[in-house]
């Protein structure tokens, strides 16, 4: 494991940085009867799961159903539970394939530093029954982000976009017919946005999009996403190859002049972006009354319309 500077070590901040946001939505057709969630061929939650720990949230603190009716966010809790119950079979299938494990003195220190296992969980999606391994996800994606920090480079073309809708036709025309990339560039242009081909970057050279869906998307496909949230810039990136260094690779070294500009939180967020890229290959299937599964946020979103952007396989060339 790599050492960076100044590990998140506040409960709630830490927490909150990977929650995801509250989203509403609404539907009442079961994917599976009784679950809620499945990566593979496996639930990872129960709808019966799911009511019992809004029941244990609603109960321990009663004006937050109130709140969220009042906020038109009923439906926000839950999807943030299912979103969790996912991560937490990504991040630990992706922790044990590293060899990576939560400290469970961190944990405590963590607990103890929010006032104890009561206080820790007011305000989250979080319980005190649960709340230990809630925590150990946390340590456990902050730790994924460092092991991959140095590893993963991406080659990739990519577009620029002034709204979600440009984005999209962007990237379906872009998915269709990778080899015009040049003509779209051309037009992207005249329109005054910029783009660029054949671009190579790790998440140490462009901080700004290591918390984004650039490096958690696998090779051969175009996605598209915000660059920042609520900037209204979109990036439609074609993903040519996403390398991933070996861990003793001399190449996946940090150079040391570098580390102290390294944001602690976007390697937790990079962190999250490498369970994108596994939830890409995890056939995740989400019951349609929360919504569905979005990889460019990794969490469960209300629908195809309102996820943090798109990923479509792009056609294969001759170039390719």
């Amino acid at each position: 494991m790599r050492t960076l500077p100044g590990r998140p070590v506040r409960l709630i901040a830490a927490l909150s940085a990977v929650t995801g946001v509250l989203l509403a939505g609404c539907s009442t057709q079961p994917t599976k009867t009784g679950t809620a969630a499945i990566v593979g061929d496996q639930a990872v939650i129960s709808l019966d799961d799911v009511q019992a720990r809004l029941d244990a949230i609603y109960e321990r603190e009663p004006d937050m159903r109130t709140q969220l009716v009042e906020q038109g966010q009923v439906d926000d809790l839950s999807r943030n539970i299912v979103t969790l119950s996912v991560r937490h079979r990504l991040i630990n299938e992706l922790a044990a394939q590293e060899g990576l494990t939560a400290d469970e003195s961190e944990i405590d220190a963590l607990i103890e530093q929010s006032g104890g296992t009561e206080a820790a969980v007011q305000g989250t999606p979080f319980i005190e029954e649960s709340i230990r391994s809630d925590i150990a996800d946390q340590l456990l994606l902050t730790e994924v982000g460092e092991e991959y920090l140095g590893r993963v480079q991406v080659r990739f073309d990519f577009l620029q976009a002034s709204s979600r809708e440009q984005a999209v036709e962007l990237a379906e025309q872009l998915a269709a017919e990778p080899d015009q990339v040049e003509t779209m560039l051309q037009e992207s242009g005249a329109a005054g946005l910029g783009g660029g081909t054949d671009e190579v970057l790790t998440p140490v050279m462009a901080q700004a999009f290591a918390a984004t869906a650039l490096f958690g998307t696998e090779a051969g496909n175009v996605v598209a996403f915000e660059v920042q949230p609520q900037s209204g810039q979109w990036m439609v990136a074609l993903i040519h190859e996403r390398e991933i260094l070996a861990a003793d690779d001399p190449a996946a070294q940090i150079d040391p002049s570098l580390t102290a500009q390294i944001d602690p939180a976007m390697t937790t967020q990079f962190g999250l972006r490498m369970l994108g890229a596994a939830s890409q290959e995890a056939d995740i299937e989400v019951n349609p009354r929360y919504g569905v599964w979005d990889p460019t946020m990794v969490q469960v979103s209300p629908s195809e319309g309102e996820t943090g952007g798109l990923i479509i396989p792009a056609r294969q060339t001759a170039a390719q």
